[in-house]
């Protein structure tokens, strides 16, 4: 969104936090406008959070942009980190021919199955490889997929919120129904005007 600041006007980022509590309910706990998204703005919403009391988190889940995991790391050394698996099935989805998606989605539905309550990350990593195997002649760039232990991180968790560990969807959500808020404004006046709208 666009906001003035300084006496410019630049498009800025919206940072979203969004917690787990422990009756299941999701709650949305900082919004923040930063200049742009970066692992020094994580950061600060990392900092903040500490500042407002939370001492500990057992997992984030974030998508594939850098800087959350690597803050994480830094801010949170003992919490877990699962990378969104919806938005490892988008990126494949775009780089695959159209005749190939319905099998290449089918295959790693089978491989990210939620619903399989006795899954373990070693047999999860064994359809891994096997997809990779499947698929390398006719894209190579599935082939050399890194066997990233972050896209399996939900496993560790109790069955009753690995659906909602394994994607940022919920936030997904919630940004689509920001951008219907503020699509009618040109910019903001200044952060505090775009987050109060918000």
């Amino acid at each position: 969104m666009n906001i003035r600041r300084s006496g410019s006007i630049e498009n800025e980022a919206v940072y979203v936090a969004m917690g787990l509590k422990l009756d299941f309910t999701k709650e949305i706990i900082v919004i923040y406008s930063i200049p742009e998204e970066s692992a020094n703005g994580w950061r600060s919403v990392f900092q903040d959070l500490k500042k407002r009391g939370v001492k500990q988190v057992i997992s984030f889940t974030a998508d594939g942009l850098t800087g959350p995991d690597t803050v994480i790391k830094e801010e949170y050394p003992n919490s877990l980190f699962q990378r969104c698996i919806v938005h490892l099935m988008r990126n494949i989805y775009k780089k695959v021919r159209i005749s190939d998606r319905t099998e290449i989605i089918q295959d790693m539905k089978n491989i990210f199955n939620v619903a399989n309550k006795n899954d373990t990350v070693i047999e999860r990593m064994k359809r891994f490889d096997a997809f990779r195997e499947k698929w390398k002649k006719s894209y190579p760039s599935i082939g050399k997929m890194e066997d990233n232990e972050h896209y399996f991180t939900y496993l560790l968790m109790p069955f009753q919120i690995r659906k909602l560990m394994y994607t940022t969807n919920p936030i997904e959500r919630l940004n689509k129904e920001f951008r219907k808020v503020i699509k009618n404004k040109n910019s903001f006046p200044n952060p505090a005007s775009a987050l109060m709208l918000i």
